[in-house]
């Protein structure tokens, strides 16, 4: 994570010197991990004199099975970097481009204030392609490909050789790990998200300090009411030590032992006054027996770029942990935070609240079968729809199993997302004079190609007796919705319903009676309570600028109009086709945003464009970047952040659940997907 020295001169108007720094590892025997080649010989043999002798660029594509990809040239003057078999550390002269290294890839600039070059990581490559040439009127060339480790199973090795089924009521998690580290990747490198199942274990509130002490004289430890998560409090740790400090500075001891033998996720809540880079924090566990487990913390953004003014960052991050060899350990006896680098400089207060795990047991609904030679990364993202999870490498080639996000309008320009934390700007790009000189215009794109304002939905399965059908249909005066199936009566009771027939539809908007339509919704309170005039917003713009009069009939058939064996009843339809309905009109805006080098932004993150000719002020989320090495201009596509054009609760969700995995719910209804 970079410094705020780093950021203030990515934002400073002074010219700026760019730096390429290569990390080359090679595989090892003893440790069965790859580890840095002797870094001299790297810098010295692989890098060229002056940075016109290296170009290409980084793509970032969260949208692709390899999200992101390298593509560098460098002029072979001295026929070093040539490709082939031959690689021997301890012989520069033979060294040889080949398939068994990885690449960490790094940018740097010369700081505006002190008289240093700091770098920050920009990927974590395996070597995919490479090719030098010769000829008689160029300089040579070597051209040199990498991919994030996505490629492994998305286009190279990970492939099944026969045909595989995936069985009904497998653990979905533990499924996703089976294919991982059956392809090669180690345990400790697979971050699960605990909040993929709604409830876990708390190994600390944040709310009370009893068993919570400082081990070093410049640590003290409060509660804070103010800053907080979740809760009434958080726990906040002040560190103060002049000459820096490494080690533990805090510990809390349990009483009762806590038995975590079934864990296979954890995360905290966590804020820092600095920037913390990549394992520059550790959460450690103890057992009775004395077994220990050191936790890096992933990076903590401290700080973000308001205009010209780097600021202190307002928001909690939900920091998800890595779990290694978690069956080893028995009850938990302590825990620790431990500093790991004395980069991060004091004083500085670290906050935590909520350190909390879970045993994630999501059945699989129904059987996956996969052909010899079909990738294993695509039952990996398979498997991760139906948590409603992204599935992804980052740039320190970690897997990442993450609860997708759901953002919810809470004023014009402040998004709330349930359950997760508040995600504020990295940067605001501003079209004025007076703030930072990175905005370089933008594109302001009308996408329709996944448009739609109507949805038919069909649940059960080929040799069902009873199928559901609901259709959902937008129009100028609410939200026409007919359904037939199964329902569940007051008093439990399994009973039909068609409305294709005899029953007119019905129409959600201003004159909808709320508590006959959610009757039996274990919420009608709540809802009640935020809709008690109904929906009239869905017979005024702009939500009316998408009805079937005002644009014509986009229709959109689930699951290609084939029966769904997830959707057994009729509320389960309805909540898929409302589901469906908020994907597709969620969003029909994006930019193409250029924008002088800022590299720290990566895929999903949160921008904010205010454009005073375009009329934009909103909040947008990254969906690609390319990233020239020459320091030229970046090229950032981002979707608008708006998720409530379709502001309707779900639908009965008092009974339970027939199979229904990509559900997740939420205070008031079931949780919908976070489109891109």
């Amino acid at each position: 994570m970079p410094s705020v020295d780093f950021l203030q001169t990515m934002v400073s108007h002074n010219p700026k010197k760019l730096f390429l720094k290569f990390e080359l590892l090679a595989y090892d025997e003893t440790t069965e991990d790859f580890k840095l080649v002797d870094e001299g010989i790297v810098m010295e043999r692989q890098l060229p004199n002056g940075l016109s002798n290296v170009s290409g660029g980084i793509s970032i594509n969260v949208e692709q099975d390899v999200r992101t990809t390298l593509d560098i040239e460098i002029t072979n003057a001295g026929g070093i970097n040539n490709w082939g078999a031959d690689f021997d550390p301890n012989d520069p002269d033979t060294f040889k481009w080949w398939l068994d290294k990885r690449l960490n890839f790094y940018l740097g600039l010369a700081l505006d204030g002190p008289q240093d070059v700091e770098f920050i990581q920009m990927g974590h490559f395996i070597i995919t392609h490479f090719k030098t040439n010769h000829n008689l009127t160029t300089y040579p060339v070597t051209n040199i490909q990498g991919a994030s480790k996505e490629v492994l199973y998305a286009s190279r090795r990970g492939k099944f050789l026969f045909p595989s089924t995936i069985r009904k009521n497998a653990v979905m998690v533990d499924t996703i790990k089976t294919i991982l580290i059956n392809g090669g990747e180690k345990e400790g490198n697979i971050f699960i998200d605990p909040q993929i199942n709604p409830t876990s274990i708390k190994l600390d509130y944040g709310e009370v300090l009893s068993h919570w002490t400082a081990t070093h004289p410049g640590v003290s430890i409060s509660l804070d009411r103010v800053e907080k998560a979740h809760g009434d409090s958080s726990i906040k740790i002040d560190v103060n030590s002049p000459g820096g400090i490494r080690g533990v500075i805090a510990e809390k001891e349990y009483q009762f032992p806590i038995d975590m033998s079934r864990i296979n996720a954890i995360a905290l809540w966590s804020r820092c006054s600095r920037d913390v880079p990549e394992g520059g924090i550790s959460l450690v566990l103890i057992d009775d027996s004395g077994e220990r487990r050191d936790l890096p913390l992933r990076e903590l953004v401290g700080h973000v770029i308001e205009g010209g003014t780097i600021l202190p960052i307002e928001n909690w991050r939900n920091v998800v942990l890595g779990v290694d060899r978690f069956h080893l350990l028995t009850k938990i006896r302590k825990i620790q935070i431990k500093v790991n680098t004395e980069e991060i400089k004091t004083p500085f207060t670290l906050w935590l609240d909520q350190i909390y795990c879970a045993e994630i047991r999501n059945m699989l609904p129904y059987d996956l079968t996969y052909g010899a030679g079909q990738s294993k990364w695509q039952a990996v993202k398979e498997l991760a729809n139906l948590l409603d999870c992204h599935s992804f490498y980052d740039e320190y080639g970690q897997f990442v199993l993450e609860k997708r996000k759901f953002p919810k309008e809470r004023f014009s320009n402040d998004f709330e997302y349930d359950a997760y934390e508040v995600l504020q700007p990295l940067i605001t790009y501003r079209d004025t004079d007076e703030m930072n000189n990175l905005y370089g215009g933008t594109d302001d794109l009308f996408e329709e190609h996944e448009l739609s304002n109507h949805i038919q939905v069909v649940g059960g399965s080929t040799n069902s007796n009873v199928m559901t059908l609901i259709d959902m249909v937008l129009h100028t005066d609410g939200l026409y919705i007919k359904e037939k199936g199964k329902i569940i009566n007051s008093r439990g009771k399994i009973r039909a319903i068609d409305q294709f027939l005899s029953s007119s539809p019905t129409i959600l908007n201003g004159d909808t009676r709320v508590e006959e339509v959610y009757k039996g919704h274990k919420n009608l309170e709540a809802v009640l309570k935020e809709y008690p005039n109904g929906f009239p917003h869905l017979e005024e713009p702009p939500i009316s600028n998408f009805a079937v009069e005002k644009i014509g009939d986009f229709i959109y058939h689930h699951n290609n109009a084939n029966p769904d064996p997830l959707i057994v009843y009729a509320y389960e339809g309805k909540n898929r086709a409302l589901w469906e309905l908020r994907n597709r009109l969620a969003y029909a805006e994006q930019l193409n945003i250029l924008s002088a080098p800022y590299y720290i932004l990566r895929g999903h993150d949160i921008i904010r464009v205010e454009d005073s000719m375009l009329g934009l002020n909103e909040n947008f989320q990254i969906k690609s970047i390319n990233i020239p090495l020459n320091g030229d201009y970046m090229s950032i596509s981002a979707n608008k952040i708006k998720n409530l054009i379709i502001d309707v609760p779900y639908f009965d969700i008092s009974p339970l659940k027939a199979n229904a995995c990509w559900y997740g719910y939420d205070a008031c209804g079931l949780s919908f997907k976070y489109p891109f």
